[in-house]
């Protein structure tokens, strides 16, 4: 079976790799020099939290007993070679157990996380894990939106996740993904807000707007 392991870790993708190591035999039996290393989604945005992803084939034959259910954590291995585990012990470790609505296209997709940031933060520091990602997810949106630019990530071989166009260029962008159907997960109050500027040649009421963006991405 095939399964996509997804990341987000707090930092460009520069310097760090980040690996994926676990409990089974394809995931390198928790020895990091046989880790899998994950690779870092292309972005337009310079500034945002990476985004990290690998599909990795695990032979059920070989663990049968574990076929449905293994550990893993996520690993950074700097430039230098200094290697970062995320967590503090075996009690933070990650599992996953085979469900069949996370099956798409023959490949399971482990729900994406977020970098376990407990061990990077120094000993006796009070860090509220949650408030820590939606403070870092809050810096993120409100750069996309003071730049004007467009942020995406390819989440399978036909799926792309990403935030709204806000200029012309940014539909061309889409289109020359292939990119043929769009949903959007915004009110017709957001799309008027994000999505404007595309129409400041022709004034509209937010009610047109939905109606000129379909025609638009056409």
């Amino acid at each position: 079976m095939r399964y996509c392991f997804a990341v987000i870790y707090p930092g460009d993708a520069a310097d760090p790799q980040l690996l994926v190591c676990g409990s089974v035999r394809e995931l390198g039996t928790w020895n990091v020099d046989h880790a899998v290393a994950m690779t870092s989604a292309t972005s337009f945005c310079t500034q945002e939290m990476s985004f990290w992803q690998v599909t990795v084939s695990i032979d059920d034959d070989d663990h049968s007993d574990e076929a449905s259910a293994f550990f893993y954590k996520y690993v950074i291995r700097y430039n230098k070679g200094t290697v970062l585990w995320e967590g503090r012990d075996e009690l933070d470790n990650r599992s996953y157990r085979r469900q069949q609505c996370d099956l798409v296209d023959g490949v399971y997709l482990i729900p994406t996380s977020f970098w376990n940031y407990t061990m990077a933060v120094t000993t006796g520091t009070n860090t509220d894990h949650g408030s820590w990602h939606q403070l870092s997810m809050t810096l993120f949106y409100h750069n996309i939106c003071s730049e004007q630019s467009i942020n995406f990530s390819k989440v399978s071989d036909k799926i792309y996740f990403g935030s709204c166009p806000r200029k012309f260029y940014h539909v061309a962008v889409l289109k020359s993904l292939g990119i043929s159907a769009v949903l959007t997960l915004q009110t017709e109050a957001d799309l008027a807000e994000h999505c404007r500027p595309l129409f400041y040649s022709s004034p509209c009421c937010d009610h047109e707007l939905v109606f000129k963006l379909q025609t638009l991405y056409r």
